[in-house]
């Protein structure tokens, strides 16, 4: 984001590119990342839970 700020504020490149550009990036940072943050312990610890649960719980 802070490429494309310069760019604006130097006044080079595709103004509208730059301006949707940053506004995705916010977007990203704002809302994507804390999820990924959130999901990494779920995603780490594997699937010991999961598998404590007997099969025939999922065949009913």
């Amino acid at each position: 984001m802070l490429h494309a700020l310069r760019l604006r504020e130097a006044g080079d490149g595709d103004l509208a590119f730059l301006k949707a550009k940053i506004a995705t990036e916010a977007f990203f940072a704002q809302d994507i990342l804390p999820q990924a943050a959130a999901l990494l312990g779920p995603v780490t610890n594997g699937a010991t839970l999961l598998f404590d649960v007997p099969e025939e719980q999922f065949c009913r």
